[in-house]
């Protein structure tokens, strides 16, 4: 026949304690130990921190501000670098405008050219043709401004590999600045004249 098993739990002083009774009322305790019940250890009670964990807690929270100044000043790095890209891209562009626009820049690019380049920079910006200050200001001032740039202009042979004349020539710049990251150089090449 089955033996009918049921569970109590009991309250015992801040402990409950489980039996298991037979069908005859015996008592079988479910611990390894005997019937007596345990009594727990309070837990000691925490008035604060200590001062170990409070500086711990400031390292672990210095280091997440040194990170994140180092995202910041990357960041403000990258933003100057893209900015100072774009303001040469723009000038290289405005050159071109230019050359297309007036065509006698070119005949006085090669006049004002005693060697095979002329250089400009912010010294010597009045030197350059009166076309051309506009585009090299923007350069040389304001808010796109490049530290130390340096404009160098060579008139070279056309891609036909004919020499420079009036109606044709090949222009070649090399634009030199002070980056964040060091000195950077952006070279374009344009084409004037048919082919």
């Amino acid at each position: 026949a089955g033996t009918a098993v049921w569970i109590r739990l009991t309250p015992f002083q801040d402990e409950f304690v489980m039996e298991q009774y037979a069908a005859h009322h015996m008592s079988i305790p479910l611990h390894a130990s005997s019937r007596q019940t345990r009594r727990r250890s309070q837990p000691l009670s925490q008035h604060g921190m200590t001062l170990i964990s409070v500086l711990a807690a400031l390292l672990i929270f210095s280091f997440g501000l040194l990170g994140v100044a180092q995202l910041y000043s990357t960041r403000t790095q990258n933003h100057t670098a893209n900015e100072q890209v774009t303001a040469v891209q723009m000038f290289g562009d405005r050159f071109w405008a230019t050359l297309q626009a007036q065509p006698a820049l070119l005949a006085e690019l090669q006049s004002s050219a005693a060697s095979p380049s002329v250089r400009y920079s912010e010294g010597n910006l009045d030197d350059a043709p009166q076309a051309l200050r506009p585009a090299l200001h923007g350069l040389f001032d304001g808010r796109n401004m490049l530290p130390d740039a340096v404009v160098s202009i060579a008139l070279e042979d056309d891609v036909r590999g004919a020499a420079c004349a009036a109606t044709t020539c090949g222009v070649f710049i090399a634009v030199k600045w002070s980056g964040p990251r060091g000195t950077r150089t952006q070279l374009f090449f344009f084409h004037v004249g048919g082919y």
